[in-house]
């Protein structure tokens, strides 16, 4: 939803394109390594049961990992038939459904967002500023800008303007209406509509989930006609 995704406009790239396009957007495909400590051949090193409090813990994320994996695992960076890249489904996804929790929310980073003004927004280089604003939905006076940038968001920021009311499948929930954890810190969480099917764009309709966003990155390309195509 943004201009940088005219990096992937290609109607037919590869994964490998894909990816490369989504890394530099900011998304890695990146590995956590969890390499426990070596069971200590001095017992005195570790107070009396931590090593396998660790051990316990580890297999404890492993499990949440590979449940996740096997059951909710919904969604993954994709070309999109709307503009540039998108967010599409795996896997079929049920009604009432945020497809963006992540297993062992506890590790996670929280975002958080931090309020800047207009006039430091306006000192922003034009491309910088342009790209946050076609990110961030903006209020009277000042826009909330995730605190580490635009290279750590995950891939619910990917999710495109339906073009037409029919093909809306996802709903924004506001922080105040949010009950997911790895939510919070000002941001927004998420639900399906409607059972999604496999392949399927998950698309909001930003008029009235996002309409700052709606108003400075989308309306001045739609045509006149009506909701029309949406380069971001």
């Amino acid at each position: 939803m943004c201009p940088a995704h005219s990096l992937a406009r290609r109607s037919a790239l590869s994964h490998a394109a894909v990816a490369a396009a989504a890394y530099l957007l900011g998304h890695r495909a990146g590995a956590l390594e969890s390499q426990p400590p070596a069971e200590p051949e001095d017992d005195s090193v570790w107070r009396e049961g931590e090593f396998e409090e660790h051990r316990a813990r580890e297999a404890a994320a492993k499990a949440a990992l590979l449940e996740h994996l096997r059951h909710r695992s919904y969604v993954r960076l994709a070309p999109s038939r709307v503009a540039g890249v998108g967010v599409v489904a795996l896997v079929d996804i049920p009604a009432e459904t945020d497809p963006f929790v992540p297993p062992n929310a506890h590790l996670c980073r929280a975002e958080q967002s931090i309020p800047l003004t207009s006039d430091e927004l306006q000192s922003l280089p034009p491309p910088v500023l342009e790209h946050v604003l076609s990110f961030h939905d903006s209020t009277p006076g000042r826009v909330p800008v995730n605190a580490c940038g635009t290279v750590t968001m995950d891939a619910s920021w990917f999710l495109n303007h339906a073009n037409t009311d029919e093909a809306v499948n996802m709903e924004l929930h506001r922080p105040e209406q949010s009950t997911s954890p790895p939510r919070q810190g000002g941001f927004y969480s998420y639900r399906t509509t409607r059972e999604v099917r496999a392949g399927e764009e998950l698309l909001l309709d930003y008029r009235t989930a996002l309409p700052g966003v709606f108003k400075h990155a989308i309306a001045p390309h739609l045509r006149p006609e009506g909701r029309g195509e949406t380069p971001r």
